[in-house]
């Protein structure tokens, strides 16, 4: 397996509090994601190839479950009340866009963000919040996975 020397994932979450949304987007490289897929999971669909389609959703919203937490005002917000509104890729990045329903007032988010920490022991999973026109950003490691703030 050949990995990149640089150890990333972005994500973002962003409540609109319009609508009561919220869109999580989670950014990883491709053949990093599909890599620890085949290694956790033995996943099949991944066998030939490094880029990940929404057809293959079931397989990665498992690893997404496992490793990324969001609960908002003291609730874990399931992701099962996620729905995947779509993938995207290029030649080395994938994006996973999902959204859910948050009809409260947004005042404290609670992540635990493990993304690749069981594949790389120097992973940075970078994040930014944000909530209305207030934006706060973080940097969760191994050794700090789990952040609370308020608003």
């Amino acid at each position: 397996m050949a990995f990149h020397p640089l150890h990333v994932s972005m994500t973002n979450l962003d409540y609109n509090p319009g609508d009561e949304t919220c869109i999580v987007s989670v950014k990883v490289f491709s053949d990093d994601f599909a890599a620890i897929l085949r290694k956790k999971y033995g996943s099949e669909l991944l066998k030939e190839r490094d880029t990940i389609r929404k057809e293959d959703a079931t397989i990665f919203n498992l690893y997404i479950q496992e490793n990324l937490r969001i609960s908002l005002n003291g609730e874990l917000v399931s992701t099962n009340s996620w729905r995947m509104d779509s993938v995207k890729n290029n030649y080395e990045a994938s994006w996973l866009y999902y959204s859910f329903e948050f009809g409260e007032l947004l005042q404290e988010v609670s992540i635990r963000n493990t993304i690749f920490f069981d594949l790389f022991n120097d992973q940075k999973n970078l994040m930014v919040i944000g909530n209305g026109k207030k934006e706060k950003a973080l940097q969760f490691t191994i050794r700090k996975p789990v952040y609370t703030i308020r608003f």
